[in-house]
């Protein structure tokens, strides 16, 4: 292999230009170029290609390769993503807490137990993002204090439930007070709605601080109650004390794959301290859902939008959503069949529209995809093709336009 590289020049390419190649490759790449020669070797050690070391999904990454990374770069990584790397033991995971000034860290789809995290984060005190999953085995009286003192200053969580549990699981929401970011993200069904019941912090633990948060996603759970409980961690912070909340994105779905009914009541007070200076609101629902048009009352500078999937969405919520939010720029209504009726009985309604080009001036993408409905027989009902031609072409700011459906009919 190395004559080969002799015989095509790349000998005679400076280290500093080779460097430069060798920074826009995958890190399984130069993995497989440190081994054509001893010089290759040598340059891919270079501690600028390990900053941001991300190996999601490297198949060819083991346990032993993993350790002799870390043995050589531990210093150097800043960044590291092993996301997706689900056969690598969690004992040989352990061997980050020699990275010492790690910054981010994202294990989410890896088989991480209290005890490697407690680990990990012990000796990482430079990280500010986290990525996991918690997992049924989950226990924090098995964290250590120094890895609490590190959970205190995390800026980004994300915590990703794979599987169905059935105990307390804010897995370590609860010990970070400075959390700017937060995204629980579930792929399954939680039946047991009693895990996620808010109950009084331990001396330990602290409300997560309303004052930092800026953005929270809730996605892909059936009960509205983990919602609802996270709310709970953060007005009880309010309750406190703190200034006024800085939430500007939040999102709560059951994913347009869960069979998924939204309890809206069941957080909407503890909502309304959050609605006034929102700019990111995403309410889509599953197969079946339960429009929360009333809880955009003093959303007023909301300009993002997104409520797909809503089967309960009709075109006088259309109304009462435009005449709230006339600051919107973007507004998804993908898979809202209803949308454009007065209820799921009656022909098509584009009054709701019309008010949406009315009333919000700024808007400039607008997604219809799926947005139809069918009569009892099965058939599309007669489609006002023209009537939508003619709203669409009020919308003066309007230069983003999804629609599968509408545009065939259009045509």
């Amino acid at each position: 292999m190395a004559a080969a590289v002799a015989q095509n020049g790349m000998e005679k390419i400076s280290d500093e230009i080779v460097l430069q190649f060798l920074q826009f490759l995958p890190l399984d790449d130069i993995l497989n170029v440190q081994r054509v020669s001893r010089r290759f070797s040598r340059i891919c050690q270079d501690k600028t290609l390990w900053r941001h070391t991300g190996l999601k999904s490297c198949h060819a990454l083991s346990d032993d390769l993993l350790k002799d990374i870390i043995s050589h770069q531990a210093v150097n990584i800043q960044h590291l993503s092993l996301h997706g790397c689900h056969w690598l033991r969690s004992t040989s995971i352990e061997v980050l807490s020699r990275c010492v000034n790690l910054q981010t860290l994202d294990l989410s789809h890896c088989r991480v137990t209290t005890k490697c995290l407690s680990k990990i984060l012990s000796a990482t005190k430079e990280l500010r993002r986290l990525a996991w999953d918690v997992e049924g085995g989950f226990r924090p009286s098995f964290l250590s204090q120094e890895c609490k003192e590190t959970l205190k200053k995390l800026k980004v969580l994300k915590q990703v439930y794979p599987f169905e549990v059935h105990q307390d699981l804010f897995g370590v929401l609860t010990f970070c007070p400075a959390l700017e970011k937060i995204y629980l993200l579930g792929n399954v069904q939680l039946s047991h709605v009693a895990c996620w019941t808010y109950n009084p912090l331990e001396e330990d633990q602290a409300a997560v601080s309303a004052s930092n948060l800026k953005e929270l996603v809730c996605y892909g759970f059936e009960n509205s109650e983990v919602a609802s409980s996270v709310f709970n961690l953060l007005t009880g912070s309010m309750k406190q004390g703190d200034p006024q909340p800085t939430l500007r994105s939040y999102c709560i779905s059951g994913g347009p794959f869960v069979t998924y009914e939204k309890a809206v009541g069941s957080y909407a007070q503890a909502f309304e301290p959050f609605k006034t200076d929102l700019l990111q609101l995403d309410l889509s629902s599953g197969r079946e859902g339960i429009c929360s048009i009333s809880d955009l009352e003093k959303t007023k500078n909301l300009q993002f939008l997104r409520l797909s999937y809503n089967f309960c969405l009709h075109s006088y919520d259309l109304m009462t959503a435009s005449t709230v939010c006339q600051n919107l720029r973007v507004l998804n209504l993908m898979g809202c069949r209803y949308c454009f009726s007065c209820s799921e009985r009656f022909d098509w309604d584009l009054s709701g529209l019309e008010a949406v080009a009315e009333n919000c001036p700024h808007l400039h993408s607008l997604n219809l995809s799926g947005a139809h409905h069918c009569n009892s027989f099965g058939c599309p009902n007669v489609f006002p093709s023209d009537d939508l031609a003619d709203t669409i072409a009020k919308m003066k700011g309007c230069c983003s336009f999804f629609s599968h459906i509408t545009l065939h009919a259009l045509l």
